[in-house]
């Protein structure tokens, strides 16, 4: 079977970065900490164990959508900490996360 799932590149990040492993396909780094380009498109191969836990096992750009280059280590198993927070209202201290003044 086959889906389409449409959303904010953030969302897709997110979703990257819970299901996917650190080096599980060459594009692993970049789709766990960068957002993709507008209109970006990427394909995926998403298994599910017996328990019904799914992990992303491969992804792809698709259409010309070129990823930009991960910043940190590929291995990681955590990207960096940014210098703002997703919700623009503040920034991100280190061990904190995001603070709201």
């Amino acid at each position: 079977a086959a889906a389409v799932l449409v959303g904010h590149s953030l969302m897709i990040r997110s979703i990257f970065q819970f299901y996917m492993a650190p080096g599980s396909c060459m594009d692993a780094a970049s789709l766990r900490t960068k957002v993709l380009p507008y209109c970006g498109v990427v394909g995926a191969r998403i298994l599910w164990d017996e328990k019904g836990n799914l992990q992303i096992t491969e992804a792809w750009p698709m259409l010309g959508t070129v990823l930009a280059q991960p910043d940190f280590d590929p291995g990681s198993r955590r990207p960096p900490r940014g210098e703002s927070c997703v919700c623009g209202r503040s920034r991100a201290s280190p061990g904190d996360g995001c603070v709201v003044a």
